[in-house]
């Protein structure tokens, strides 16, 4: 069982007519707060057999059902001056204050073959559907949007080799998104949309060596293609279209914050000296060219960059330790989010950036 209460949430910007081009006088502006419980009830079963020695079969399957509630008023107002605590005016046509409810139920199975070769390889397949309830945006004059549901396949090999010396793992995926949730800045606030459709395919391998004792080197790679495969909608960073234009078509688009590459190599080496042990580690991690919407914007997107760190961590039996740490060794500067907001600020790229080079000491104790 599951609840929640969002109770209250939303966000106030007053606004100056300055940045419509008027005086520098702060007008009451945008407003949207509300309310929105969620009650959520589940179940799942699981059956597992072993068919031959090694070869094992798992069966199962979850069912979810969860009610939302909302409650909601939104003010969008360039006439009266804002006073902090003053009065709310909804928007002219009756839509607010509005009370909304919705249930969001289904039924997910799953699947997966195991394999054991041997005590060192460990192969498997499995299958699975998932889903992400539907809900509602604050201050949105729309209909709930709908669940998220997926699809999935994967199947994989785990090996142990050399005497615990190595550890090699490989796994391939497919996902199959229908109703995709995709959240995009429209007018003055933020909406999730249901894409149509959606496809992913990746490759996911792992890699740990262990030459001497205490001495670790390793690291992963991934190839992920995600796209699109039917998405309709329209560009909120562009004027708005004249009536009966037909939406952006959108197949074939990459999925937002999706790199096709990926990487992640690391070291470690461990000394024991009497009642104490020493860690040295250090790890780079790239993450490829990615886009930040559906659009596949040049201005909101970020090529490849890559960012290194390293530590140096003392520890004592009797619990308590120190760790000096360096990150983002090269102060890389990217971009980690990115958006087009508000047609009402007259369409500015904002976004966040990934944090500079930071270094520090951390004191803990163990009991």
């Amino acid at each position: 069982y599951f609840y929640e209460n969002i109770s209250p949430a939303g966000a106030q910007i007053p606004l100056s007519l300055a940045v419509r081009g008027g005086p520098l006088v702060l007008k009451d502006g945008f407003y949207s707060q509300g309310y929105q419980k969620t009650y959520g009830l589940a179940g799942y079963f699981q059956l597992s057999y072993e068919l031959i020695d090694g070869l094992t079969v798992t069966g199962g399957g979850r069912y979810s059902t969860e009610k939302k509630k909302l409650d909601d008023t939104f003010q969008l107002d360039f006439v009266n001056p804002y006073m902090f605590g003053g009065p709310i005016i909804p928007v002219a046509g009756g839509i607010f204050p509005r009370h909304l409810e919705n249930r969001f139920s289904r039924f997910t199975p799953t699947g997966t073959i195991e394999y054991k070769v041997n005590r060192d390889i460990f192969a498997y397949f499995t299958y699975g559907q998932g889903f992400k309830s539907g809900g509602y945006a604050f201050g949105v004059n729309q209909p709930a949007y709908q669940p998220e549901k997926i699809t999935s396949y994967e199947a994989g090999i785990k090996t142990t080799l050399v005497g615990g010396a190595v550890t090699a793992n490989l796994i391939g995926f497919h996902y199959d998104y229908k109703d995709l949730q995709v959240t995009q800045v429209r007018g003055t606030t933020s909406v999730v949309e249901n894409a149509a459709t959606a496809k992913v395919d990746g490759i996911e391998a792992e890699l740990a060596v262990r030459p001497m004792h205490g001495l670790t080197l390793g690291g992963d790679l991934s190839y992920l293609d995600a796209r699109y495969d039917r998405f309709l909608t329209t560009d909120p960073s562009l004027p708005t279209p004249p009536p009966n234009t037909p939406p952006l078509d959108l197949s074939g688009n990459r999925l937002a914050q999706a790199p096709k590459w990926a990487f992640h190599v690391y070291g470690s080496k461990e000394w024991n000296l009497e009642d104490y042990k020493i860690t040295l580690r250090g790890d780079y991690n790239y993450t490829g060219h990615q886009f930040f919407t559906p659009f596949e914007n040049r201005l909101v997107d970020q090529d490849g960059y890559g960012i290194g760190s390293a530590s140096l961590r003392v520890e004592n039996v009797a619990g308590w330790s120190v760790e000096g740490y360096i990150r983002n060794i090269g102060n890389t500067k990217a971009v980690s989010q990115s958006y087009v907001s508000s047609a009402m600020f007259g369409i500015p790229v904002l976004g966040t950036l990934t944090a500079p080079r930071t270094y520090g000491v951390t004191l803990g104790y163990t009991f």
